[in-house]
């Protein structure tokens, strides 16, 4: 009877969560396998507490059109894909992809977007990607960790730690983009570009995030970049960022507001404002170290901070589950 209602309750979750993301009630589940084979012709599916470990190819691919999937509670480890996204790959399809509360560690492609390549060929799909830690993965001669174009995307309690890239961690480029929010991007190393671009899009916002010791090794762009497009940073935390670029990069005709916010580095191009004014200060905060399991250490820095004298600024802080592969 314990069992019986176990499975009852297990199953009202997962429906749950499918429906926090697809109206779609008919869909399959894939739980608790390792190494679970995918078809890239699924429509809707629920791929749940599974481990993906060693593989050389891309994890979840999707050729179907209208296809809705998430896949929560999963652990990726050691994934190669010799196409573009060991995760994920998604292209010229209208398919949906939910990734939630997942752990990548030392995955990384030989051609494209070391975790995640969503290309979908509508505007309306769904790509979002929550409570999630992304640590140690891509290459210095790969281009992106997470390549998303089109689609409605959204990045939300993301930790994204010590990975390395040729371009760019992040490179968004859609007319529908709904924020990237509560997330850490810290000790990530681009060989070219920066930690997190946007393009092309209606307005982008980046709010309550922490975005830490990353570096840039070219002189082109910066950390933050933004072209043809305007990007909002609310309440965000940038400290010892470092490299031979700026800290924030507007290319062509693109704008970056700043808005009470923590800055260490003023280095700047382009069209780029911040609200409020600068005083300097020390503030001792703990940050999440990715090695991939958690590991809680006490650092101090100085920074610079935006005051607004009606708004109380807090560093956030992070954290995720501790979890062993």
């Amino acid at each position: 009877m314990i069992t019986f209602l176990r499975i009852l309750a297990l199953k009202q979750e997962l429906s749950n969560i499918w429906n926090n993301y697809y109206n779609d009630t008919d869909y399959s589940t894939t739980h608790n396998q390792q190494n679970p084979s995918i078809s890239s012709s699924i429509q809707n599916m629920l791929i749940y507490q599974c481990l993906f470990k060693g593989l050389q190819e891309t994890c979840i691919k999707s050729t179907s059109n209208d296809a809705k999937i998430l896949h929560v509670d999963c652990v990726f480890n050691n994934i190669w894909s010799e196409n573009s996204g060991s995760l994920v790959y998604i292209e010229s399809t209208a398919s949906n992809i939910a990734q939630r509360r997942f752990e990548a560690y030392n995955c990384y492609s030989s051609v494209s977007a070391g975790v995640a390549y969503i290309f979908p060929d509508q505007t309306t799909t769904l790509s979002y990607t929550e409570e999630s830690s992304i640590a140690e993965c891509g290459q210095d001669s790969v281009n992106y960790i997470f390549y998303n174009k089109n689609g409605n995307v959204k990045f939300s309690y993301i930790n994204f730690s010590k990975n390395c890239f040729y371009t760019d961690g992040f490179y968004i480029d859609t007319q529908s983009f709904d924020n990237i929010t509560y997330s850490t991007i810290e000790e990530n190393n681009a060989n070219k570009y920066s930690a997190f671009a946007v393009l092309n899009g209606n307005d982008y916002s980046m709010k309550y995030c922490n975005v830490f010791r990353n570096y840039q090794v070219s002189t082109r762009c910066g950390t933050i970049y933004a072209i043809y497009t305007e990007l909002y940073v609310y309440n965000n935390s940038f400290i010892s960022d470092k490299g031979n670029g700026k800290l924030f990069y507007a290319s062509t005709n693109a704008k970056i507001k700043i808005y009470n916010s923590y800055i260490d580095s003023t280095t700047d191009y382009g069209s780029v404002s911040s609200i409020n004014s600068v005083d300097s200060m020390t503030v001792s905060l703990n940050y999440s170290d990715f090695s991939p399991n958690l590991i809680i250490t006490n650092q101090t820095y100085n920074y610079t901070k935006i005051i607004n004298p009606t708004y109380k600024i807090q560093v956030d802080t992070h954290r995720m589950r501790n979890r062993r592969f």
